[in-house]
């Protein structure tokens, strides 16, 4: 069932990043390469390596992998905020995608760090990058995005406290230390 949903996922995505992007509105925060992002989630990074077993060394590798990749593909329609808060699901089924609030044109790798935040089984997630057809520099930066959402739940899921904003953290995080 998760290899069906990520692929019904990453169909609609490729169809979604091929939308027109003329008068898209412009988000500064989302629309730019995770390399520009790590300054600001330095101090959640920082926090997530001192106070848990969640940044790894093979996170801080492909973190950097991530930040060191050119950010070529930027004129795609892109949701930007795509993480599971705003997924709509019943009985693990994808039933709608919600918060359309931060959608502006940017890279594709943006939205494609959902696979690493919605599906455990790394054959699933294979699979949805396959579909999409991820370029390797894509799936690169995608796992930058996760690393950023994933330290980014996790801070604020500890130091808030926030149950489920914890659980999240942990689990794109455990998924990425699960790459090869």
């Amino acid at each position: 069932m998760e290899a069906t949903e990520a692929i019904r996922l990453a169909n609609f995505l490729k169809i979604l990043h091929l939308l027109p992007t003329e008068n898209m509105p412009h988000n500064a925060f989302h629309a730019v390469p995770v390399g520009q992002k790590v300054d600001e989630m330095q101090d959640r990074l920082d926090y997530v390596k001192e106070n848990t077993n969640y940044f790894t060394p093979k996170i801080q590798q492909l973190l950097e992998i991530a930040i060191n990749e050119k950010n070529v593909e930027t004129d795609s329609f892109i949701h930007a905020d795509l993480h599971p808060f705003n997924i709509i699901q019943q009985d693990g089924k994808i039933q709608a995608i919600a918060d359309w609030g931060d959608m502006t044109n940017g890279n594709p790798a943006t939205d494609l760090a959902t696979f690493w935040m919605l599906f455990k089984d790394k054959s699933a997630r294979d699979a949805a990058l396959q579909t999409y057809q991820a370029t390797q520099r894509q799936t690169n930066m995608a796992i930058g995005w996760a690393i950023f959402y994933g330290s980014f739940f996790l801070y604020e899921g500890v130091t808030q406290p926030n149950e489920e904003f914890e659980k999240l953290g942990k689990f794109v995080l455990g998924n990425v230390n699960g790459e090869k």
